[in-house]
This record gives structure tokens, sequence and C-alpha cells, in this order.
């Protein structure tokens, strides 16, 4: 017999990750293999969204030019900080002998989509970006499954 757990007509309205942020964006800016810098851009970016950090970790992998290759996601180097947040994580991953990095926030609770973007722009000096931004992700799975309450 299967039984099957959360399904789309059973979330609640206060189902958990309600609030997303994903970005994916090229920046030709030289302080992308700064991992100090990438650091103070996620505490940053923390409380632009009114965000409790509880720690911050920041990683670098040696950028090795010898591994380059033609697909985009080989692990040819760079810098990964994640922040833990009182309400989930933020992420932001930079690849900088790509120009490449993506962002990610998610939170249970609501904040300012279009106000953290602009400061993400500023701070990562960002050319080209494509993202998605969900503002509550219960109301997606009910729309997404023709759910009107």
């Amino acid at each position: 017999m299967a039984t099957t757990i959360n399904t789309p007509r059973s979330l609640p309205d206060n189902f958990p990750f309600r609030c997303r942020l994903e970005v994916d964006a090229f920046s030709w800016a030289s302080f992308l293999n700064d991992r100090g810098y990438l650091t103070s851009v996620v505490e940053k970016l923390a409380g632009v969204a009114k965000m409790q950090l509880i720690k911050v970790v920041a990683t670098e992998v040696a950028v090795d030019p010898q591994r380059l290759g033609g697909d985009r996601f080989v692990d040819d180097g760079g810098v990964s900080v994640q922040g833990l947040i009182t309400t989930s994580h933020i992420a932001l991953h930079a690849w900088p002998q790509r120009h490449f990095f993506m962002f990610d926030l998610v939170s249970c609770t609501k904040f300012a989509h279009l106000e953290l973007m602009g400061v993400l722009r500023d701070l990562l000096q960002i050319e080209r970006i494509a993202y998605q931004s969900f503002a509550n992700v219960a109301d997606l799975h009910r729309e997404h499954h023709g759910i009107t309450q």
C-alpha cells in the first residue's frame, strides 16, 4: 500500500520556503575570486533581506586554467560562500575563470526581492543576468495543481 505525504492539496498556509530568489549571472569583476569580498556580499545581502545570519562558511577551490573545458559546469575552481540564516540559507558560488556566479536565497519569511537584486547587481557588477523569484512556493504548488482555497 502506497502512502503519499505532503501532496500539493495538503500544503498548509505556513508551508516552509515561501520565498526564494535564484540568480545566474555574468560579471567581469576581478573580485569573483576574492573569498573575503564574496563573504562580505553574503553578509550585506542578509542585512538587506533582514535575515539573521547564524554562520557563514566560505570555501575556495584553486583555479586551474588547465582544467577549463567546453563544459561550463566543470569544477575549474572558484569560491563558494554559504550563509546559514535563522529562516533557511543564502548561497553564492562564483567561477572567476568563467566570469559566472550563482546566488540563491531561500527563506520561510518574505523579503524584498527587487531591492535585493539591485544590491546584488551593484555589489557584483552584473553584466548579464537570469533569475527566478518566488514569493510563495506554497501558492506555486497550488497554482500548478489547479487548487483553490
